[in-house]
């Protein structure tokens, strides 16, 4: 009988998380958020049009007296593709201690039905990640962290740094800097991709990944770091997708993110590769405080693009990092703002 117990509650545990994991939001999570922000504010950020199994959303508590002891997590996926991406992620982070109450994510666009070269950075996906980071924020009382994949990296630092949109006009609001911890830029569309063709809809000149479009030159224009408390970025000389040169230039490192407390360079890793390689690289970052110092192997980019000396760097601990100090992430959260600009 007490092993038949066990096993029921193990098994009840296990529904709980898959529900959770590949439909949408906890139950707790969806209470929240039905009454704060109302039901069409729910249905806009939990996808259920994205269908189970295909990981529209997923996070939030699985109990109602789950703590959260860590600032949240949330995931920004890649263009063409779902919150579902990062269900590798998901039990990367379980397996170090983190919770269900801590990992979150949403699916911005149509979850890959429009083909990339075709997909632009649309207001409507920026007010996407921006309800969900104010959401977590609000339901956690927490700062959050961001991982950003891909082209999802320019989306959420849109979405962050507010101001209007470049293809509606639409107002998103304040800046929401003082509600992320750190922000980290995993293979991201820094400045652009490198043969991003201004002829295609995707590398338009307003909205698209050229890197002289409106969109990106705004987020590359401020002088001082607006993504967080904390930035960096990881990126690989082999990434197939955003490449290494832009902006017509061998000085512009395509996934460089301005204004960064540090980065990770690695050797060989293709871009589908490079999110899932690059884990304890994340978790790192995360746990650092802001003293990860990402090392570089002596090869290609020399000094003017990071401005630093490259015999600091070598191949010792290309995968780790130096001065790590586990002293926790800070905590405080200065401001807390409401959906303004979400459905707007």
């Amino acid at each position: 009988m007490k092993h038949l117990q066990s096993f029921l509650i193990s098994f009840t545990v296990f529904l709980s998380l898959s529900v959770q994991i590949f439909a949408d939001f906890s139950l707790n999570f969806k209470n929240f958020i039905q009454r704060t922000y109302g039901a069409q504010v729910l249905q806009q950020l939990e996808r259920p049009d994205m269908g189970l199994g295909l990981s529209g959303s997923f996070g939030g508590r699985t109990f109602d007296t789950d703590f959260i002891r860590r600032d949240p997590i949330i995931f920004v996926h890649g263009a063409g593709q779902r919150a579902g991406n990062f269900i590798g992620s998901y039990f990367y982070f379980l397996g170090k201690g983190y919770t269900a109450a801590e990992l979150y994510s949403t699916t911005y666009g149509d979850g890959g039905i429009t083909p990339q070269r075709y997909k632009t950075l649309a207001c409507d996906d920026v007010k996407q990640i921006r309800g969900l980071l104010q959401t977590v924020a609000a339901y956690t009382n927490r700062t959050v962290n961001i991982i950003a994949f891909g082209e999802g990296t320019p989306i959420a630092r849109k979405a962050i740094l507010g101001g209007s949109c470049v293809d509606t006009r639409d107002s998103l609001g304040a800046a929401l800097t003082t509600l992320v911890n750190t922000f980290i830029s995993v293979a991201g569309v820094g400045y652009g991709k490198q043969f991003c063709n201004p002829q295609e809809g995707g590398c338009n000149l307003n909205n698209g990944m050229y890197c002289n479009s409106a969109f990106l030159t705004e987020l590359n224009t401020p002088a001082t770091r607006f993504e967080g408390r904390f930035s960096y970025y990881i990126y690989s000389d082999n990434d197939q997708v955003i490449e290494q040169n832009c902006c017509n230039t061998t000085v512009t490192l395509c996934s460089q993110l301005k204004n960064c407390n540090s980065y990770s360079r690695q050797p060989n890793m293709l871009h589908d590769s490079i999110l899932s390689m690059t884990q304890d690289i994340q978790l790192a970052m995360l746990s650092s405080g802001g003293t990860y110092n990402g090392t570089l192997y002596q090869y290609g980019y020399g000094n003017n693009l990071y401005g630093i000396n490259d015999p600091l760097y070598n191949l010792n601990g290309l995968f780790g990092y130096n001065g790590l100090v586990n002293n926790g992430i800070n905590t405080g959260i200065n401001a807390l703002n409401g959906l303004n600009g979400f459905l707007g």
